[in-house]
């Protein structure tokens, strides 16, 4: 049998290791007043895109780790969010695209509401 290649894209990441290492040393870049995101997580990490995160994400030697760096992104935003230093659109909109958040919405129905529906059956005339 010959070493032929699985195929399909190589591995951006090689081992989990590889990713810690990575994901430390991004955040321990950040200055005062950076604020990190998933866009800079990927970037560490060597990755384009968001999907290719999200990908290794799916991915069990992987998955924990970048689970754990978007957390810490995650309550950094929230906590500068709440000191009034990221817009809260922009991290609402963020936490929709990035973590899976949504809007809830509640309707509570107090009362009765009563409805009736009159069926009436037309039986045709062909008369002519």
């Amino acid at each position: 049998m010959s070493d032929k290649h699985p195929g399909g894209r190589p591995r951006i990441l090689d081992s989990n290791e590889q990713a810690k290492e990575l994901i430390d040393l991004m955040f321990e870049k950040l200055e005062d007043d950076d604020i990190p995101t998933v866009e800079d997580l990927c970037e560490a990490l060597g990755m384009c895109s968001r999907s290719t995160l999200f990908d290794y994400e799916k991915m069990e030697e992987f998955s924990n780790t970048i689970k754990k760096a978007k957390q810490k992104i995650f309550n950094i935003q929230k906590k500068l969010a709440l000191k009034n230093k990221v817009n809260p659109t922009v991290f609402i909109f963020n936490a929709k695209n990035n973590y899976g958040m949504k809007d809830k919405t509640e309707v509570e129905n107090s009362g009765e509401q009563t409805l009736t529906i009159k069926r009436q059956i037309v039986k045709a005339d062909n008369d002519s």
